[in-house]
């Protein structure tokens, strides 16, 4: 089976979060229970701040900290930009036999409010999220999400493809072996390191998978 695996948000869509914000947030809670972190690079920092504290008080700590990432996707989701062909090329990839996965640091309540949003909620097969946390699971850098959307969609590697704005993305896809696709827009950081190909238009990866 054919498997197209995007990230999300700086790749179909520019969620315009307050990053800083909620940095700062984050910090606000952590420091009260002794634990001091800058959160960079995001993601793999809190989920290394929660496991060390949730040794301490419980379970409860992980449902907290997703309330106050939760709260700021909230705002970003409110303001997000949907780049030019995302629904053109999710819906054409499907006509085309592709199953379709989103692979993501963002969580599912962020991700499936902005696919229902415009219209394309199901032209997705399979989300991985970071709240995969909660089941004890890396996400990016790490390649857990790859490695379970090919196991559960029936892909080899030869049939999937990641498609991401960031380095993270790449390293993913490298580390299982699977073809990766840059896309660079005014909103990429554009750290990668050596893409199989790059594209600035999503329409373009359309003739890359064919």
């Amino acid at each position: 089976m054919k498997l197209i695996i995007f990230d999300f948000d700086g790749t179909l869509v520019y969620l315009n979060i307050d990053y800083n914000g909620m940095r700062e947030s984050l910090k606000d809670y952590f420091r009260k229970h002794g634990i001091n972190s800058e959160f960079r690079p995001l993601i793999p920092s809190v989920n290394r701040a929660v496991l060390q504290l949730e040794k301490k008080l419980g379970k409860s700590v992980i449902d907290e900290v997703f309330d106050i990432i939760d709260e700021f996707e909230k705002e970003g989701t409110d303001k997000c930009v949907v780049f030019p062909n995302a629904k053109e090329v999710l819906q054409k990839l499907k006509e085309m036999g592709f199953k379709v996965g989103i692979f993501s640091n963002n969580g599912e309540k962020c991700i499936y409010s902005v696919l229902e949003k415009i219209g394309a909620k199901d032209m997705v097969d399979m989300v991985f999220s970071r709240d995969k946390i909660k089941d004890g699971m890396n996400i990016k850098p790490a390649e857990d999400g790859i490695l379970e959307m090919m196991k559960k969609l029936k892909a080899k590697k030869e049939e999937a493809w990641m498609v991401g704005d960031r380095i993270y993305d790449e390293i993913a896809a490298k580390a299982v072996g699977i073809k990766f696709i840059a896309v660079k827009t005014k909103y990429s950081e554009c750290d990668f390191q050596n893409p199989d190909f790059v594209v600035t238009d999503l329409k373009e990866i359309l003739k890359i998978v064919k």
